[in-house]
Parts: structure tokens; sequence; C-alpha cells
């Protein structure tokens, strides 16, 4: 399932040849932009799905952990491009921006009783957030490392590439683009201030304006797909498995989300045929 809803009328259109040249660039930078801490290359099974129905646990001492389920997927790859945070952590909120004790809003007191409740859940969420990773530091220092290592412009250059299969290429221009401009400070730089290699990319004014266009189109799509999904009680990456006492309602329910949608996106009639080829779950 790709991030956004692309494709369909004025959004932006994935193609081979873009995905292939954009991959062919990144191989061109590929020797000089991983991460920097060679211990994080190294590869490791890592399970990327440590949600709370994939972990058991003893009812009666529950930080006992009887087994983990859901291994059919975990393949060795470099922890760099593996290493996150447990599923269990994510919640809807910012992160911290640091691991210092996470505090109440100082006007938490004024606050009316259902605010203060949200607000002691996002507490409780980057309390634990912060736990898992001031425990990571301690005990498991190169895993902290590649997850902090994420916030790099050689981390995000490195993983991106993979992701094109989902129509990241967008997001991966972009970034190339930067490492260009952050050249000299990745390979070094001579006497005279130039980078002791030559960057081998090279953009044209019409390539960067068409990349530009590309990524606001991409942005679009993702948010057009974040609104279907809300408004149709699917999530992304949905199969359209339902059980069967909860199919008559789903059914409907979709049903009149896709006209709802269409009656917002589609101009025309052939606009209309046209969307109806590229949204999820339509039959």
């Amino acid at each position: 399932m790709p991030e956004g809803l692309f494709y369909g009328p004025r959004q932006y259109q994935p193609i081979a040849a873009k995905k292939l040249s954009t991959l062919h660039n990144y191989l061109k930078v590929a020797p000089y932009t991983l991460p920097e801490n060679s211990a994080t290359h190294a590869s490791v099974l890592w399970h990327g799905d440590l949600n709370l129905q994939n972990i058991f646990v003893d009812p009666k001492e529950p930080t006992r952990i009887l087994g983990i389920i859901d291994w059919q997927s975990v393949s060795l790859f470099p922890l760099f491009t593996q290493a996150t945070r447990p599923a269990f952590l994510e919640y809807n909120g910012p992160l911290p921006e640091t691991l210092d004790k996470v505090r109440l809003p100082e006007n938490f007191e004024s606050l009316n009783p259902v605010e203060q409740q949200k607000a002691k859940v996002l507490h409780q969420a980057q309390t634990l957030h912060n736990l898992y990773l001031a425990r990571s530091r301690q005990i498991n220092p190169v895993v902290f490392e590649a997850i902090q290592g994420q916030k790099t412009l050689r981390h995000q250059v490195s993983v991106i590439p993979g992701l094109t299969i989902m129509d990241y290429e967008p997001c991966l221009n972009s970034l190339l683009r930067d490492i260009q401009k952050e050249w000299p400070s990745i390979v070094g730089q001579d006497s005279d201030g130039a980078s002791s290699i030559p960057c081998p990319l090279q953009f044209s004014a019409d390539e960067v304006e068409e990349q530009e266009r590309d990524v606001e189109l991409w942005a679009q799509g993702v948010r057009l797909m974040e609104e279907f999904t809300s408004d149709t009680g699917c999530f992304k990456h949905w199969d359209g498995r339902v059980n069967e006492q909860d199919y008559e309602l789903s059914r409907k329910q979709l049903d009149e989300g896709v006209e709802r949608f269409l009656q917002r996106e589609a101009r025309n009639e052939e606009e209309w045929k046209e969307w109806l080829e590229v949204l999820p779950f339509v039959d």
C-alpha cells in the first residue's frame, strides 16, 4: 500500500523511470553517506512490530515476558535501518526534545478536567518514551545511537531508498539535493576549501523544479490518504478483512466514505472514473 493517494487526477504519478533515476543517483553517493557510526552497520535480527498483541506476559507477574510472536517478517538487515522505538510506545503527540524528566504543563492546574486528562496521558506516554531511550543508552548504547541517528541526514538518505517501492522517490530526491549542499562537510575539504572529492550529483534547474513539484504533489497525496482513511474508518495498510458480524456495517461505511471523497475531489465524470480505478479498498 502506498503512503498516499497517488496516480489519481492532478496527483503525483509514480513511474519506473523516476524511481530508477533516483536510485542511480543515490548509488553515486551511497559509499560516502552511510551513518558515521560503523557499529550500527552490523546486520541484526530485529522485531519490527512489538505491539501489545504480540507480547505475552505472566498475568500474575506482568513484568515477566512469556513469549513474543509474529516473527515471520524478521530478516537480517543493518541495525541503522531497523532500530526503532517499539510499537507499544507509539502515541499521538510531540516527542520530548531531551531525555530529561518529563513534566506536566505549567498551566496544568488551570486546565479543565478533560484537558488535564489529556495532559496526563501525554505525560505518561512521553515518560515511557524517555525511559526506554534512557535504558537503551545504559544497556545497549549501539541501539541508542542507531535510534538517535534517525534525525541525521546520513541516516535518512540511507533508509529512504528501500521505500521507493512505496513511492518515496520524491522524498529521496529532496534528500539527495541536501546531500549535494552538504557535500563538503560529508567528504571533507582541501586547503582551498573545495570538496576533497567532487560531488557526483548535478541537478539542472529544470530537474530541481520538477522534483520540488513532485514533493508538493507527494505531500498532497499523503494528506488525501489520511483524510480518506479517517473518513472511511479504514487504516492505511488495511488488507480489507473484517469480522463477519462487522462486514455489512464496514461495507456501508466504506461505500459512503468513497462517495464523499469522490464528491469532494472529482471535478467531472472522467475524474470520477479515474479515481475509482486507483482508490484503495474499492472492488
